[in-house]
């Protein structure tokens, strides 16, 4: 059974006099040590420096009433309610070895907690580039232990990179659930990771639950799968390969995305789920180039003027690129398709061209900022050509900090015979409106489009969300496409970011 946390003593010292105040020693250009007393083993070459100490090593601050330093090696040892904070989280414990110079370092009985993530280990050993926890508890809270659980015999953490737990066990509310013989994750931006079912009601095929995962392989390569389940429709499911030469701490994933989607379902006046204006821009202008060769069976389209739930891929080989410049930003890609919409028809093969193009902001005044984006689409085939173009110009007004409104104008035109319904463009021209109202633990937003060319309302989206300690409930509706979805995120309060951002040289 492991210990009960630690708790830290309030890092107070007693009001120093003229022949008892704090010292200050500089150990070396690295380490700086504050103590009351300190003791000189003339044998062993030591020094120990006692009573309210603080070790400080770049950003990295110990506290103890002990500590002891081999000056020559680089190495010390705390005892005594040891008490490490960092960047990126603090670590209690009963004591602690490291090496200030190489950053390595050992404890046993500790509690490591970054946000609202702890973790309770028999003992942690940290190396640069591997973290090792043996005989692990997590869970998310603030302090006591929530009715959630997990428990791993081992946890193997690559900061930045990946890592793994291995023989894991839940605890739910008393019930023990396991052992799995080892659980992968990743901490790296450029993938997904191992995502949560979620349960989506969709017009014309039922209450469903629909899942996608993305593990790494290797440093700038992945493997990605998505499963879903519907009472109308045959099951889809998919996999996809994909690979990126560029730097593995990039911001974009190196899988590409999708034709199926939504037309500009990445930007903030298109789709309620996109959370700001700058989520949008950021990713437009991100830098981008993966390849990835997929096969895909009975995946739905997404906000399509023809709904098709059964399109499936036998095999699909796409190129994506894009980044910035100047303020500009691009995204486009290339695929070749061997493509059908349903289980009855041939399949197709031809190539597909996308392109995204967003200029610059403009600061209209002190509170408005012009925006704009264009998109084309455009497909070959042995039978046809199509394709079509979209531009969209908004502006976002926002008066004060929770709220943040828009309005975008939209229009587009097309050309050719399309080789599926679904590839057409459903409108050509509309308004978009849009509003957002953040504050605390609460979220609303609103999204409204309508057909200048139909005269309706033909898509009406909201999201409402709450923060709940370390969970985030939501339900997210949509009319166009009719998807309505209820689900909780995990907020983890910055822990894998901070893993991610982590660098072992400061």
């Amino acid at each position: 059974m492991l210990p009960a946390p630690l708790v830290p003593p309030p890092w107070t010292m007693r009001p120093p006099t003229a022949q008892d105040a704090p010292i200050v020693r500089q150990i070396d250009d690295v380490l700086r040590v504050k103590f009351l007393t300190s003791e000189f083993d003339a044998e062993t070459g030591e020094t120990a420096f006692i009573g309210g100490v603080e070790a400080t090593y770049g950003p990295t601050v110990v506290r103890c009433e002990r500590l002891t330093i081999d000056s020559k090696n680089s190495q010390g040892r705390a005892t005594g309610q040891v008490l490490l904070t960092d960047p990126e989280g603090r670590l209690e414990a009963r004591d602690l070895e490291f090496n200030w110079l190489e950053r390595t370092g050992s404890a046993s009985n500790v509690l490591v907690q970054v946000g609202t993530v702890r973790i309770e280990a028999e003992a942690i050993q940290v190396e640069p580039e591997t973290w090792t926890l043996g005989r692990a508890t997590g869970y998310l809270a603030r302090a006591s232990r929530p009715p959630v659980t997990f428990e791993a015999g081992s946890v193997t953490l690559k900061p930045g990179r990946s890592g793994v737990a291995r023989r894991v066990f839940v605890h739910v509310y008393g019930t023990k659930l396991g052992p799995v013989s080892a659980v992968p994750f990743s901490l790296r931006k450029r993938v997904k990771g191992i995502g949560l079912p979620s349960i989506a009601n969709r017009k014309g095929v039922g209450v469903g639950i629909s899942w996608d995962g993305q593990i790494p392989l290797g440093d700038q390569a992945s493997a990605a799968a998505f499963w879903n389940s519907f009472p109308k429709r045959p099951n889809g499911f998919g996999l996809e390969l994909a690979y990126s030469p560029l730097d593995p701490d990039s911001e974009t994933l190196i899988s590409p995305g999708t034709d199926l989607g939504e037309r500009a379902g990445d930007g903030w006046f298109n789709n309620v789920a996109v959370r700001s204006p700058g989520q949008e821009s950021s990713d437009i202008k991100a830098q981008r180039l993966s390849y990835s060769i997929a096969s895909i069976w009975n995946q739905g389209t997404v906000a399509r003027g023809s709904f098709a739930e059964t399109v499936s891929k036998a095999l699909e080989i796409t190129a994506e690129a894009g980044g910035s410049r100047d303020g500009w930003g691009g995204k486009g890609s290339v695929r070749l398709q061997s493509i059908r919409e349903s289980a009855d028809e041939p399949f197709v093969s031809r190539s597909v061209a996308q392109l995204t193009v967003k200029p610059p902001d403009w600061t209209v005044g002190r509170d408005f900022r012009a925006v704009a984006r264009g998109d084309a689409f455009g497909t070959f085939s042995d039978r046809n050509s199509f394709g079509w173009v979209r531009f969209e110009a908004g502006l976002i007004y926002q008066p004060t900090e929770p709220f943040t409104f828009g309005a975008a104008w939209v229009t587009g035109g097309s050309a050719g015979t399309p080789d599926f319904s679904f590839d057409r463009l459903y409108s050509k021209s509309a308004v978009h409106l849009r509003a957002d109202w953040t504050s605390g633990p609460y979220t609303a937003r609103y999204l409204a489009k309508y057909d200048l060319t139909r005269k309706l309302w033909y898509d009406r989206e909201y999201e409402l969300a709450i923060i709940a300690n370390v969970f985030e409930p939501y339900i997210l509706f949509r009319e166009f496409p009719a998807d309505t979805r209820f689900g909780v995120r995990f907020r983890l309060d910055g822990l894998v970011d901070k893993l991610k951002e982590r660098r072992h040289s400061r």
